[in-house]
């Protein structure tokens, strides 16, 4: 494999690793594709190639294969670049219509900015548990 390919390959993983750690397990390929900024095929084959080297486990939708893979992942990443992850899966999880609970917990790991989307997802978080008789 040429060393830029190579490169390019390790990118890719290290992308999709950071995109799963940052939405956690259960999600679906396509969304960690995207916030990865991948297409979908080669989140998928990079998905594969984590679960070969037991990062991922095997099968969909993505989980680690250990928790303390996610929480090293995780940790690896700098603050600003974890609230820049958080801020884009807020996009990405209303973007394909994710359930409002679960969009906002990635809303209350990011400051506030004033950002329309991650006030939309609060409103909806906020009507989703009125809905469900949970008003706190």
């Amino acid at each position: 494999m040429p060393v830029m390919e190579a490169t390019q390959t390790a990118g890719t993983l290290r992308a999709l690793a950071r995109a799963v750690a940052v939405l956690g397990d259960g999600t679906p390929a396509a969304a960690a594709a995207q916030l990865a900024e991948l297409d979908v095929e080669a989140a998928e084959r990079g998905a594969d190639a984590l679960a070969t080297a037991g990062i991922l486990a095997s099968g969909r939708p993505l989980r680690f294969a250990h928790p303390i893979a996610r929480a090293a992942i995780y940790a690896s990443m700098a603050p600003g670049e974890r609230a820049i992850a958080h801020r884009r899966a807020v996009r990405v999880l209303a973007g394909i219509g994710a359930a409002p609970m679960a969009v906002v917990v990635h809303v209350c790991a990011v400051e506030p900015a004033g950002d329309p989307i991650v006030v939309d997802a609060l409103i909806a978080a906020g009507r989703s548990a009125l809905a469900a008789g949970a008003p706190r």
